[in-house]
């Protein structure tokens, strides 16, 4: 199919919706207005495999959902011209057919900020020329899940900052493979980042490279086949 583009309609003056569902046909690129936008419920990306909902990329620009983030079918593209904030109040799912990711091309860090759960199904792709730096914030636990064994997540960094001590846990647990840099991916802040995958943790692999856990952090491996990897 012929690829084209779409933008998002801006013949109405709208700064927020009730809920917005984004389907993009095969080939057709669908791209969210210049503006901070504030969605009260959900949204929601449907779409052919080669349908993408962009997000805008004129200018750095906020968007805020305060229900859940749906990726079911199709794409939803962080670009690489201007930073973008989303922030989901709710939980993220990206199901078997669907896909997050950043753009090739390009050097710019985007920021995706989750107080709810993050389960996946299919990819999840925020370490390319473009990255998305993932954020789990809040003030209450949540859980990296999913269980596809086929899905695949690529993470530039993530930032675990729950509460105002160690009591609120991350538990990761999603099958399928789980890709990050070898050093200083992962940051703890607040809360206790709990390993619950059955492979590795390399968090730094180079000899005098620290990785530091505060007073208000912890740390857990906690798979009878998993192990940390450090120098």
């Amino acid at each position: 199919f012929p690829s084209h583009d779409t933008d998002a309609p801006n013949s109405i003056s709208t700064d927020s919706y009730r809920n917005l569902e984004v389907n993009a046909t095969a080939g057709e690129r669908i791209t969210m207005p210049n503006k901070d936008l504030l969605i009260y419920g959900n949204m929601t990306v449907n779409g052919s495999s080669s349908g993408t909902a962009r997000l805008n990329d004129a200018s750095s620009k906020t968007l805020t959902i305060m229900g859940n983030l749906n990726v079911n079918s199709g794409i939803l593209k962080f670009r690489n011209s201007n930073a973008q904030t989303v922030i989901v109040k709710g939980n993220t799912r990206v199901e078997a057919a669907g896909e997050m990711s950043s753009n090739a091309s390009g050097s710019i860090t985007h920021t995706l900020r989750l107080e709810g759960n993050l389960f996946n199904e299919g990819l999840i792709e925020f370490n390319n020329g473009s990255r998305v730096n993932l954020i789990f914030e809040g003030n209450s636990a949540s859980v990296f899940d999913g269980n596809n064994e086929s899905s695949s997540v690529d993470l530039r960094s993530l930032t675990f900052n729950k509460g105002v001590d160690k009591s609120l846990e991350l538990q990761v647990t999603t099958l399928g493979t789980f890709t990050t840099p070898s050093n200083n991916w992962l940051s703890i802040q607040n809360g206790t980042f709990n390993w619950k995958k059955g492979s590795a943790i390399t968090l730094t692999n180079s000899a005098g490279t620290d990785f530091s856990i505060p007073e208000t952090g912890g740390l857990t491996i906690d798979h009878t086949s998993a192990y940390r990897d450090w120098e």
